[in-house]
């Protein structure tokens, strides 16, 4: 089992925003979790928040999404578990604005924690630490 966090580049903003996303990598299946702009468009949906919502590598937009990192071992059951609890343990899932956040790479930031920063373009990453919310 792995735990990969895909980007791929935002329509018209692609130049400075990806919106990221993360798959749970099983040997038979995988699902991926992302938040959305848009709420309760699937039966796979708490919120904002989406498991399956795309195909692996489907973009937003503006061209196919990439592998940034993959995770095994401890660090990705730890993650799993992160994933797995998110429909009620996220804080954000009924609550989506563009800029500064919560969105889609504020969800991610919030998974990692502390295993990866996304960087630049994961605009709304920051909005863990400045909303004064537990990382939990």
């Amino acid at each position: 089992m792995r735990v990969e966090l895909w980007a791929a580049k935002l329509p018209v903003l692609g130049r400075i925003a990806w919106h990221h996303w993360l798959i749970v990598d099983r040997t038979d299946c995988y699902d991926r979790w992302e938040v959305w702009q848009t709420k309760g468009l699937t039966e796979n949906s708490w919120g904002y928040l989406y498991r399956n919502l795309g195909a692996r590598s489907a973009g937003v937009g503006n061209g196919e999404g990439w592998r940034i990192e993959s995770w095994g071992g401890d660090e990705a059951n730890y993650l799993r578990g992160r994933i797995e609890a998110s429909p009620t343990a996220y804080p954000w899932r009924d609550r989506y604005v563009v800029v500064p956040g919560p969105n889609s790479n504020t969800y991610v930031q919030w998974v990692l924690r502390e295993v990866h920063q996304l960087g630049w373009h994961g605009i709304g990453r920051g909005y863990v630490r400045h909303a004064g919310q537990s990382k939990a």
